[in-house]
């Protein structure tokens, strides 16, 4: 199942004060013989919905029906998983005490020049270089970039003391976040897959994968 990974490290990374979950929107079609003006619009297909809702009933499970927020940040098919999750967490217990789309900041500085090396044989490159700090990008630089999404995902009003807060987003906007708190690149996640972070006042227990690492908290917002 998608997301089997985050499931595991909900389990399994010690308490903390706060929890948020991180992932990346569910099975989208693919842009194969799509014009590039045609990606934005795309939502999810039908077996991303049943793996979504499948998805937010295992996590209600993991979370022994706790409070939980879910937000949708970026296009359609990151609102639209953020829904079935909402619904499938809800089916499995949870209470969905809050739900929206968040408006935060997009990695990309430069569009034209993002969407010709989406068009590129070297898209991967330009990747690992934004990431790594080591190119010159159409991207916001990951040493600006993750600090201040970290700071805008852990206010308050998105992620409560007590509570479960779960963001569906993209995968550059998740390898932003992990190669900041990692200290560097990591990987594509595949759908559903992401980030779990665990703070307190004084620390965040961040997980990827196999990919475990406790932080500072003043160090995780700067």
């Amino acid at each position: 199942m998608y997301g089997n990974d985050v499931l595991d490290l909900v389990a399994h990374l010690d308490e903390r004060d706060k929890t948020l979950i991180v992932i990346r929107h569910s099975e989208r079609p693919s842009f194969d013989n799509l014009p590039i003006s045609r990606w934005d619009s795309l939502g999810i297909t039908s077996q991303g919905v049943e793996a979504a809702q499948d998805f937010g009933m295992a996590l209600a499970q993991e979370l022994r029906a706790a409070d939980l927020r879910v937000y949708g940040w970026g296009l359609q098919r990151c609102i639209d998983t953020a829904g079935a999750i909402a619904t499938g967490a809800k089916r499995g217990g949870c209470r969905v005490v809050d739900q929206r789309t968040l408006r935060l900041k997009s990695p990309i500085a430069d569009r034209r020049g993002y969407e010709a090396a989406q068009l590129s044989d070297n898209w991967q490159e330009t990747v690992r270089g934004w990431l790594s700090g080591s190119l010159e990008t159409p991207m916001v630089p990951i040493e600006k970039y993750g600090p201040e999404i970290l700071g805008n995902l852990f206010d308050p009003g998105v992620c409560a003391s007590g509570e479960t807060s779960l963001v569906v987003t993209h995968d550059l906007q998740i390898m932003a976040i992990a190669s900041h708190l990692f200290g560097s690149p990591v990987g594509w996640p595949t759908f559903l897959d992401g980030l779990v972070l665990k703070s307190d006042d004084k620390e965040v227990l961040v997980g990827m994968g196999e990919m475990v690492r406790s932080v500072p908290l003043d160090q995780t917002l700067k």
